[in-house]
This record gives structure tokens, sequence and C-alpha cells, in this order.
């Protein structure tokens, strides 16, 4: 069961909060995983390369390749699975 409530936010309000939330220890050692995605001192912002995979997807169609859209169910189980490892979890909660 998920314990806490997700909120969807403007880009700029999520970048806050992780600056933010790198002040606070039991919070940073969190967040080490997503250092990697990260922009460092003297680094240039990496770019996201725009694409189009229209033509391969139609190619997999064609050839029989066929995947259900992510759904609400299997969002929700992927973050019990979160849960379940720790990743929400913060120094002082009670399991």
């Amino acid at each position: 069961m998920i314990h806490r409530g997700f909120v969807f936010t403007e880009r700029d309000e999520y970048e806050k909060a992780f600056a933010e939330a790198w002040n606070y220890p039991a919070k940073a050692s969190l967040l080490t995983s997503l250092i990697a995605y990260t922009t460092g001192a003297g680094e240039r912002e990496r770019q996201i390369l725009t694409m189009d995979s229209e033509y391969t997807l139609q190619v997999l169609y064609r050839l029989g390749f066929i995947w259900p859209i992510t759904s609400g169910d299997y969002f929700r189980r992927f973050m019990v699975m979160l849960n379940g490892l720790g990743f929400f979890k913060e120094t002082g909660d009670i399991e």
C-alpha cells in the first residue's frame, strides 16, 4: 500500500523541491540514484534528442508485435513495489 500522496507539478516546482531535498541528509541519500541525471557545476545541460518512432511502430505492428498501453493498475503496482523497496521511506517512518 502506498502511504504518501503524489502530486503532479510543473517542472519548476519539481526542480525547487528536488533542490530543497538535498539539504536534508535522510532525503539526499534517497536521491543518489538520480545524480547521473543532474547537471553539475561547469557541465552543459543535456539535450534530449527528438525522434519519430512512427515508422518503427508500424513495422512492429505489421509483424505482430503488440503491447498493452500502461494502465493505472500497472502504475499502482509499480508504486507499491517502489514503496516495498523503501524508496519513499523517510527517517522516522513507522513500518
